[in-house]
């Protein structure tokens, strides 16, 4: 349901409207360049694809990859279709935690899938972890909800799109990284780094 209070589980949940504030934690997001369009539910971030982006800063409860396994989950109106970022750990001086990105490619000599959900739970020893999907799973100029999902106990994570798994892959069993900041719509630092999400995101939460 789109109107709903906290589920079990839940550590963070930025509703966008008109604000960065955690309605579930203590983890409140600082807004870079940040304005506010109609969501999917009231208002929504929208970030411009130049240097727009809300950071929140690490927590012990943000810090997901240390327990048993993690979801986020959000809406998303894409203006584009290029690689973008939606959600990424990261420590700003060029190390690269857990992420979630659109049109994302780990072998860019291969081109870009548009529209593609792509996540690398990159662990705390750096490794890689790759789940994606591919070309045409995300639209341009519409709402659709996105998650992400890991379960560390059987090794298995899973992307959705609008409710539905579009793919599933067994990563096996291992910490991501998630101890340093969480950023929302870019990539501060490492390979990619100064990437921006360009159009609205709405009700981004996160599960531990």
């Amino acid at each position: 349901t789109l109107f709903r209070s906290a589920f079990p589980g839940m550590v963070a949940w930025w509703k966008a409207e008109n604000n960065a504030f955690d309605s579930v934690g203590t983890n409140n997001g600082i807004e870079h360049n940040i304005t506010y369009t109609n969501g999917k539910v009231g208002a929504a971030f929208y970030l411009n694809g130049s240097n727009a982006y809300v950071g929140v800063p690490a927590s012990s409860s943000l810090n997901v990859g240390v327990g048993n396994g993690f979801t986020f989950e959000t809406w998303i109106n894409p203006a584009s279709l290029i690689p973008q970022p939606v959600a990424e750990w990261n420590d700003g001086v060029g190390d690269i935690g857990t992420h979630f990105f659109i049109s994302e490619s780990q072998y860019p000599t291969l081109g870009w899938p548009p529209g593609c959900l792509y996540a690398n739970l990159i662990d705390t020893a750096g490794g890689d972890h790759i789940i994606t999907t591919g070309a045409g799973i995300v639209a341009t100029n519409n709402y659709q909800h996105i998650a992400l999902t890991y379960d560390k106990a059987s090794g298995v994570a899973v992307l959705y799109c609008n409710g539905t798994p579009v793919q599933t892959a067994n990563l096996g069993s291992f910490t991501p990284q998630t101890s340093f900041n969480l950023y929302m719509g870019t990539r501060p630092s490492g390979s990619s780094a100064g990437s921006f999400f360009h159009g609205a995101i709405d009700e981004p939460s996160l599960y531990n």
